[in-house]
């Protein structure tokens, strides 16, 4: 996972320049950062039972409460 958070502030840098820390923001990384912590105890990141439910509905505490069964 420390792969993955070196290449990503990369390409953070690489595309927003000197700016970048002031446009990061925790909320547009937390699905990411959720998905990551998901793949490290090899659960699926998946969250929703539905395609689109899981492209347009919203993630909240209930889409993570099976993830210790």
């Amino acid at each position: 996972m420390e792969e993955d958070v070196i290449r990503w502030e990369k390409c953070m840098k690489r595309y927003s320049g000197c700016s970048y820390k002031r446009y990061c923001s925790i909320a547009l990384l937390q699905i990411y950062i959720n998905d990551q912590l998901c793949k490290d105890i090899g659960c699926n990141p998946r969250r929703k039972n539905w395609f689109l439910a899981d492209l347009f509905s919203t993630y909240g505490p209930t889409d993570y409460k099976n993830l210790t069964h």
